[in-house]
């Protein structure tokens, strides 16, 4: 769980909040509806610990907060409102993954999606709708976990996390497709898993890309391996057997599953060791038929389509020394 404040801000408000001691959690209010003044509304506490800003939402004025016991026995949503100054509790829903941890929370609208995770991986869907009795309405347990979810549609779900047996022993970096079109019956549609991967899209939201209009995913992956001649396809890049790599995994995801389209990577620019440093993609983004991709190290621009490598911009430090 996370330590420290978690700061989430909508339309109109500003809510931070802070460990209050053991097994709680203290939250504010801030009313930033003027662009020319910040003022402080209303605090109020809720059971547990919150995972990241996801695990906060607020929709027609109430917050929602979806949190764990400090000892992983529950997890629970909780709508909080606004009343005289203090945020108080109006509806609740627990029982979420018990003796399990909440990995990835995703609000949209009045649904929300609640994972856990300690063998499986059970992903729950919550009505939001009446603030007083928020609801499960259905989940599907499985292995492996999601630690981001990220809306594909109004009934799909990518989820970016790892894998993991039966056990809950984790492996590499997976990517899922879901259909949430009935709550009540989610489903798993398509999984796509690199071996002994991680990637950065887990904790941080900023290094995943999805583009709608070419239903692409880019997710920044470390693997194990050498380069072979870029663009590669992730099962070569698995398959390579030496030496750590870093590139970004490009799938395409729509209805009919998950594609594999290949791994972009950017051009080794040597370590101060003399051994090959291939830079770790940090963030991406599309332009006209363009993919950037952004590491400390430079940007690299590929054909959306080939992944052909276009041009490569290098950061160069102060003194012409390469940017590590």
């Amino acid at each position: 769980m996370t330590s420290g404040e978690v700061v989430y801000g909508s339309a109109t408000s500003l809510y931070v909040a802070t460990a209050a001691g053991p097994g709680a959690t203290d939250v504010h209010k801030f009313d930033t509806s003027d662009p020319a003044r910040t003022d402080y509304r209303a605090s109020g506490q809720l059971p547990g610990e919150l995972l990241n800003q996801y695990s906060l939402s607020e929709l027609d004025g109430r917050l929602r907060a979806a949190t764990t016991r400090e000892d992983g026995s529950e997890s629970r949503v909780t709508v909080l409102e606004d009343q005289n100054g203090k945020l108080v509790p109006v509806g609740s829903v627990g029982g979420l993954g018990q003796g399990q941890r909440i990995y990835a929370v995703r609000f949209i609208g009045p649904v929300g999606y609640v994972v856990t995770f300690r063998q499986t991986d059970p992903l729950y869907t919550l009505d939001l709708s009446d603030p007083a009795q928020p609801r499960v309405r259905g989940a599907v347990a499985l292995t492996g976990y999601s630690s981001y979810l990220h809306p594909a549609s109004d009934i799909r779900l990518i989820g970016i996390g790892r894998q993991a047996d039966a056990m809950g022993h984790v492996g590499g970096t997976q990517v899922s497709l879901f259909d949430v079109s009935d709550l009540a019956a989610p489903m798993r549609l398509a999984t796509f898993a690199l071996a002994a991967a991680v990637s950065d899209a887990e904790f941080d939201p900023h290094a995943f890309l999805y583009w709608p209009g070419s239903h692409l995913v880019v997710v920044p992956v470390q693997v194990p391996g050498p380069v072979p001649a870029a663009p590669v396809t992730p099962g070569e890049l698995a398959q390579s057997p030496d030496g750590p790599h870093s590139g970004a995994l490009v799938l395409r995801i729509d209805d009919s599953g998950i594609t594999e389209t290949g791994l972009v990577s950017q051009p080794d620019t040597g370590h101060a060791s003399g051994l090959a440093w291939f830079p770790p993609i940090e963030r991406s983004l599309i332009i006209g038929q363009t993919l950037w991709t952004i590491s400390n190290a430079g940007a690299l621009a590929s054909d959306l389509t080939t992944l052909r490598q276009l041009a490569w911009i290098h950061f160069a430090r102060p003194g012409g020394t390469a940017a590590h």
